[in-house]
């Protein structure tokens, strides 16, 4: 038996079908719809490409009229590599006196010249005869003689329709036809044992197509890819889908069509030039076509070793062939076995994109040049967001495209940006696909090479190229209409057009068929006719569509393996079936029966078994499905699965709480569905380990994973109560099994493990003796077991306990152990959150410039282990950064990192996301108060709150925040209507939720004024009601009260309990600033409200708190013995006189100390000095005087009266004052200063022209003091008295 010859440099199958051509189309249609598509599937499976030779049309006019009939079909029989034979009754074209005929063989004779013998038979046992019978077993052949009862059945047909022609088919022509017909069975039958198979009587065109593809099939398998095979792993595996598809692009086999100048740059940027090589152009304009030759023509070349081509088709089928992971795995497997090293698995996207450099590193110091291809960049997708590409509305200019490119993080990040010397990279994209060109041309600067339409010689050279290979041909009118239409300018419509043409089977109507084909106006259309003519081809009846159900398949749905898988590697083929098949109530069909059979694989499977089956992709296609056909209450179902819950949570979890939210559901609700899907495997899995007699730990470990997913995703959307249940229930199980297996509790990781998923979820509720109890159980087991990674963890947590509990210090502390343990340990992504953390802790101790370095390493180091990877760890970062550049005053790196954070999340979740919401109220925050930009703030915060309400209830937290910045914005904008409707709505939450403190105080200001002009007496008491006992109440609100108050009988007024400060003092158990100034604030509303036998207690327990933590130097303090004294000034009690004197004391030596005399109450040392001087204690006003004259404190009087009083010394006393505590000092700080004024006037008297001069400066003097001076100098200076008039 002879093996296939392959002569070709490419690998083909070409397999010619000889057979009269009437009467025999059924079989050839069995074939041809049926069969050829399963011989495709093998041949592309083992990177060969089927090609049939059928010549039921391809021999034009023009061929038979120039009598090239038997030649051709010889000369197809040459370049074949099995031959198949078939026969009905009829023996087919023959005769000695048939002129045309006659006239071909002597065309023929010329090249083989063992014709002369045999003038008198058929053209078909001519092929016979050439392709088997004259050398037995050159090339492997099989043949088929149908049975007699077929044709008398289809005789009868025929009479009984009146088809009198079509009867020919069916019957012999002639007793001598019948006699050379029986001796060339005869002569078959011969040589069976050299044949793949004989079959002398099929009974129906069914059977023997079905014989003929098995026998086919058989030798394909047991002898020809048997013997060319080498030992598989899985780098050959993949390479044979790519090897399919690029040969399959090649079209003409060894001749590429197109321009000779794409094929010259590719060759220079693959041997030569370095820089990556880009070809892009629209869908089918050839881009993998180019890449596919040239890959050819370089593996026809001698190999010399120092080569290594990798290549990668995205658009193939091999198994993740169109993921990230899919693409890095199968180069980097290619050029490890180029060196004959070992081959990786992989699973992780960030470690194969390592691993992908390092092997590019090391094959450049081996001196060896490496070529990559990766064609259709575009058609990568990924499993869950954090990979996808950008989604924008397509109208968006470049330079838009550019600047959102930049702030967000790169599509091709796994694509090295700086590659070693000698790595070539060949990569092809879809010119539409504006992100991936935006970041490859633009960013990057590679060069592209832009595919354009074929030319006309380009056309004619494809076309009989394309069916040369098919043993068919065009007549020259035929060319012509094909020429006529621009639309085959296009590779991709061309080369469909001609398929379709090969697959024709009727000679007479293969005219119309080019025009119906050519009648298309683009790829797309073309599609469409194609999917029709499968459904005319295969749609056995009305009831079935075989061409819908192979969609399905598509998705490894079905098992129809009829139609060619290569076809739907096209865009604009699954393009034209999403247009075709799937819209309107078509599509929702169709999601319909893809739900059902997700559902029913996810019911029909064991416990045992899913898991490493159909869960990967049950979770992640059937969870869209029923968002997209609005099924919310399946999809809660769905979603609460446990086994698809764990994976999603693994592997999804930004999809997972994207459907979380969508299911529109109490959070209650489906952590309950969460419990009673564990509760039911829990079941499972214990009956599961009884049956196998197995241990119950077992079951317990598979639960206890499942439960830190459920407790680790129910933290991250702020479902605390429940993540605390499940951490419980976690701990609960761990224990069992450690008392089960006689452990010690102190000796399990697995429980420290817990405590810390427990102690986060006590820290998120403020519950922080709790948390940090837990934390430190799980560092002594940690520490007992040698576990430093899991020791810093514990750390790490005990300092945002105290970051949280606004203790800095104690924070900063233990932050700084847990970044040495993780340095030490190189442990990046926790070594980088604990960086963050301690950045964070100096922002809330307002040490802003030591944190914005941290952040910045800590985002380096994010993007180093994330590589690239979109993460909401990373937003995160963005907006940490932010806040500290906010700080800073740097406005415009604050700005860049808050559209960071909000880009990248846009494309992670969808756009009723928390997180999205979040990022619009911080850059609205930041366009109001520092931009001042009011309609933008008010348009983002209108945003955020209609998100927030797609997720929460109307009286939930955050809708209340939200609402408040709504109002702010409003009141900025002097929109007060609209304004006091959000006011309003949050100001009810706050107090019904008991959160009132997180209200804005300015806000509750400004609408209490707001009502005030609005006489809404009624809205007033409400808000003043709801405010009253809290921090941000400011003094006037009880003056309001109180004048409301006044207009009522006495024994209708209310009683005024003021228990502000009660609050105040709780909140300064802390040692903020804030709680600092708001105890303060509330002193002296408690001071003016005359409550001021009250005051002093208050002021007595806020020394003592200071005492504790902070100097008694601090201005703070200062501020309460201010407050002190002056609940003593009005007294004449001589113990409260002392009291006055020694509070005053003890502030003016603070203010003077601390030199912070801005902040005193002026008013108090005015009052001091004044009861001095009364009193007529000199001394002591003089002393005072002294200190504060000059200061932010003094006024102009005080320099009056310290001169007045060093005036009553002798004049060897009188003390040298500093320049700045004199007169003109003090005119020039308080020019209208009366005191002062006349104090001068002495010094100028007599001189008038210095006095006129001197109140001319003093500006706008009241006409009081001209009255006064003029008195002063008619009593004092009777010679000045002219001066005094004018």
């Amino acid at each position: 038996m002879g093996k296939i010859k392959n002569s070709d440099t490419t690998k083909t199958l070409r397999v010619f079908f000889s057979s009269p051509f009437n009467g025999m189309e059924k079989e050839r249609e069995e074939l041809t719809k049926y069969h050829f598509p399963q011989i495709h599937d093998m041949c592309n499976n083992r990177g060969y490409q089927f090609i049939p030779v059928d010549l039921r049309w391809g021999i034009t006019k023009e061929s038979t009229s120039s009598f090239h009939t038997i030649a051709i079909c010889l000369n197809e029989i040459n370049r074949s590599d099995i031959f198949v034979g078939m026969f009905g009754q009829r023996y087919g074209w023959n005769g000695i006196q048939d002129e045309l005929l006659q006239n071909t063989f002597d065309y023929a004779q010329k090249s083989y010249f063992w014709l002369q013998n045999y003038r008198d038979r058929s053209v078909t046992e001519l092929e016979f005869l050439h392709g088997h019978l004259n050398d037995v077993g050159a090339i492997p052949a099989c043949f088929y003689f149908r049975d007699k009862s077929y044709d008398d059945e289809q005789l009868e047909i025929c009479k009984e329709k009146g088809l009198t022609q079509r009867m020919n088919a069916f019957r012999v022509e002639s007793d001598k036809s019948e006699m050379m017909l029986t001796d060339l069975k005869r002569r078959i039958d011969d040589t069976k044992d050299n044949c793949l198979a004989v079959n002398m009587n099929y009974k129906s065109p069914e059977e023997v197509a079905k014989d003929i593809y098995q026998t086919i099939s058989k030798y394909l398998t047991e002898v020809f890819f048997a013997s060319d095979s080498k030992e598989e792993d899985q780098v050959s595996t993949a390479l044979a889908f790519h090897d399919a598809f690029y040969i399959n692009r090649l079209s003409l086999g060894d001749q590429y069509v197109g321009s000779q100048n794409y094929m010259e740059i590719v060759n220079k940027h693959a041997y030569e030039n370095e820089t990556p090589l880009v070809i892009t152009g629209s869908s089918g304009s050839g881009k993998s076509a180019l890449l596919a030759n040239w890959l050819k023509n370089h593996k026809s070349k001698p190999q010399d070793g120092k080569t290594v081509v990798a290549y990668h088709f995205v658009a193939s089928a091999a198994q993740n062939a169109k993921t990230v992971l899919g693409v890095l795995t199968n180069i980097i497997n290619q050029l490890l076995k180029s060196r004959q090293q070992p081959l990786e698995e992989h699973t992780d996207t960030k470690k194969a994109s390592k691993s992908f450099n390092k092997v590019l590193t090391s094959l450049s110091k081996e001196n060896c040049r490496v070529i990559i291809i990766i064609d259709g960049l575009d058609g990568i997708i990924s499993n869950n967001k954090s990979e996808r590409s950008i989604e924008r509305n397509k109208q968006q200019s470049d330079s838009v495209a550019i600047r959102l490119l930049i702030d967000c993080c790169l599509i091709l990040y796994w694509l090295p940006q700086i590659t070693p010397s000698k790595i070539h990279f060949l990569l092809s994209c879809n010119i539409d696909s504006k992100e991936i060109v935006t970041e490859l041309i633009q960013a990057r600067q590679y060069p592209d090479l832009q595919m354009q339409p074929l030319k006309q010689d380009d056309i004619v050279v494809l076309t009989k190229g394309m069916l040369k290979l098919r043993g068919k041909s065009l007549s020259s009118d035929q060319m012509e209409v094909v020429l006529s239409q621009p639309q085959c300018q296009n590779p991709l419509y061309l080369k469909v057009v001609l398929e379709e043409l090969s697959v024709h089977g009727k000679f007479e109507t293969i005219d119309q068929r080019i025009q119906e084909l050519l009648s298309c106006n683009n790829t797309e259309e073309l599609f469409i006719k194609f999917l029709k003519r499968l459904e005319m081809d295969y749609n056995e009846d009305s009831s079935t569509n075989i061409i819908k159900d192979r969609l399905k398949s598509q998705n490894n749905l079905l098992d129809h393996n009829k139609i060619d898988q290569n076809r739907f590697t096209y865009d604009e083929l699954n393009q034209a079936i999403r247009k075709y098949y799937l819209s309107g109530a078509s599509l929702q069909k169709y999601y319909n029966a893809l739900i059902d059979y997700f559902t029913t694989k996810l019911k029909s499977k064991g416990s045992s078994q899913l898991s490493m089956t159909v869960v990967p992709r049950i979770a992640s296609e059937l969870p869209y499905l029923l968002v997209m056909s609005n099924k919310l209450d399946e999809l809660a179902d769905c979603i609460c699965n446990i086994h698809l819950f764990e994976w999603m949570v693994a592997n999804a979890q930004v999809d997972l709480a994207d459907y979380w939210h969508t299911t529109k559901l109490d959070g209650e609700l489906l952590s309950k569905k969460l419990e009673i899907s564990i509760k039911n495997e829990l079941a499972t899995v214990y009956a599961d380990c009884y049956d196998r007699f197995s241990a119950p730990s077992e079951a317990i470990s598979k639960i206890e994973g499942m439960l830190h997913s459920v407790s680790s995703f129910l933290s991250n959307i702020a479902l605390y109560e429940w993540k605390e249940y499940f951490a419980k229930w976690r701990i609960r199980l761990i224990r069992s099994v450690i008392k089960q297996d006689n452990q010690l509790e102190d000796e399990s990781e697995k429980l420290a493990d817990a405590y810390i998923d427990l102690s986060t979820v006590y820290l998120d509720i403020n519950k922080f003796d709790l948390a940090e109890d837990f934390y430190l159980q799980a560092q002594f087991i940690y520490k007992k077991l040698g576990k430093n990674i899991q020791v810093a963890r514990t750390l790490n947590g005990i300092g945002l306990l105290h970051f949280l509990k606004m203790h800095y210090d104690e924070a900063e502390k233990y932050m700084l152990q847990a970044i040495e343990i993780h340095k030490e340990r190189e442990d990046a992504n926790e070594y980088a959150e604990s960086i963050n953390n301690l950045a964070c802790i100096y922002m809330g101790a307002e040490r802003y410039a030591e944190a914005e370095p941290l952040l910045c390493k800590s985002l380096k180091l994010y993007e180093d282990y994330y590589y690239g990877l979109r993460n909401l760890a990373i937003c995160g970062s963005y907006n940490n950064l932010a806040r500290c550049y906010r700080n800073l005053g740097q406005l415009d790196k604050a700005e860049v990192y808050y559209k960071k954070a909000l880009n990248t999340r846009l494309i992670l979740v969808n756009s009723t996301h928390p997180d999205i919401a979040e990022s619009y109220i911080n850059i609205g925050s930041f366009e109001m108060i520092n931009k001042k930009n009011y309609a933008t703030a008010k348009d983002l915060f209108s945003k955020a709150l209609d998100i927030f309400k797609t997720i929460y209830s109307d009286d939930h937290i955050q809708i209340a925040l939200v609402s408040e910045n709504l109002a702010l914005a409003c009141w900025h904008e002097k929109d007060l209507e609209e304004g006091v409707k959000h006011f309003e709505s949050a100001s009810k939450t706050f107090y019904a939720m008991d959160q009132m403190r997180n209200s804005l105080p300015l806000l509750n200001s400004g609408f209490i004024e707001y009502y005030v002009d609005n006489q809404q007496w009624d809205k007033i008491r409400e808000l003043i009601n709801r405010i009253r006992h809290q921090s941000q109440c400011p003094d006037r609100t009880f003056a309001i009260l109180d004048w409301m108050d006044n207009g009522k009988a006495d024994n209708c007024r209310p009683l005024e309990c003021l228990t502000t400060l009660d609050i105040a003092h709780h909140l300064c158990g802390e040692k903020s600033s804030k709680t600092v100034e708001l105890y303060l604030d509330m002193l002296l509303t408690t001071y003016r409200s005359n409550y001021r036998a009250n005051v002093r207690d208050y002021c007595l327990q806020a020394l003592n708190f200071f005492e504790k933590n902070f100097s008694l130097q601090k201005v703070d303090v200062a501020k309460v013995y201010e407050i002190l004294a002056a609940s003593y000034s009005s007294s004449k009690e001589e113990d409260d006189i002392k009291q006055f004197i020694y509070y005053v004391n003890k502030a003016v030596d603070i203010f003077q100390k601390t030199n912070q005399w801005s902040q005193a109450n002026a008013s108090l040392y005015a009052f001091t000095v004044d009861y001095y001087l009364n009193n007529d204690l000199l001394d002591q006003a003089r002393s005072l005087l002294s200190t504060i004259t000059g200061t932010e404190c003094s006024s102009g009087r005080d320099y009056a009266a310290l001169d007045w009083l060093d005036n009553q010394l002798p004049e060897d006393q009188r003390p040298r004052r500093p320049s700045y505590q004199s007169i003109d000092a003090g005119l020039q700080k308080h020019p209208d200063n009366l005191m002062l004024i006349s104090r001068k006037i002495t010094d100028y008297v007599p001189d008038v022209e210095k006095i006129i001069l001197m109140l001319e400066n003093a500006g706008n003097v009241p006409t009081s003091h001209f009255t006064t001076v003029y008195d002063v100098i008619c009593r004092d200076f009777p010679r000045c008295r002219q001066a005094a008039v004018r």
